[in-house]
């Protein structure tokens, strides 16, 4: 091994060694030895900080290169009469995703928070997204109602189909919609 090669801490070491008057020969292999491993484990130490680095770049760019951003939709809906279409549906999903988040009164009455929905990308823009309600309060028991609701981003409208499974009728509304 070549001076140039040598760490400049080993001679600092060995010029320490030197001053040692009394077993120097017997102390300098245990020496060597803990300066060796003490070099290790900075070696150990700057690979761990490297491996860290690595991990947090990695998770950054993961992040960025996703291109997905959740998008965000208030529409206010206009019944035709029945009362299984709330006033105000919010929407939030991302795009490419198959599944999203819908809540409106009907589903703040039953579950209290936004509920998943099926997601299906129809290209242009437009949206459709089908979900489930189940136990609506109603004056003849709790009633499940499976809604479809179609979402056209660039005519910011919306259009919502419900049914009751067991009866004939359909419920429905349109309105617009804002990009929250």
């Amino acid at each position: 091994m070549s001076k140039q090669n040598f760490p400049i801490e080993l001679f600092v070491y060995l010029a320490q060694l030197k001053r040692v008057a009394l077993g120097r020969y017997l102390f300098l292999p245990f020496l060597y030895v803990s300066f060796l491993l003490a070099s290790s484990v900075r070696i150990l130490l700057k690979q761990v900080n490297v491996m860290k680095k690595f991990l947090v770049t990695t998770a950054a760019l993961a992040a960025f290169a996703s291109p997905a951003v959740a998008l965000e939709y208030v529409c206010d809906v206009r019944g035709n009469g029945e009362s299984f279409i709330s006033s105000v549906v919010a929407l939030q999903f991302e795009p490419g995703a198959r599944t999203g988040l819908v809540y409106d009164g009907i589903i703040d009455l039953v579950h209290g928070a936004p509920i998943e929905v099926k997601l299906n990308d129809r290209g242009n823009g437009r949206y459709r997204m089908t979900y489930r309600v189940s136990n609506i309060p109603a004056t003849s028991g709790p009633v499940t109602v499976i809604y479809t609701l179609n979402l056209d981003t660039e005519k910011n409208t919306v259009v919502i189909r419900g049914s009751i499974p067991g009866y004939s009728n359909m419920i429905g509304g349109k309105g617009t919609c804002k990009k929250g």
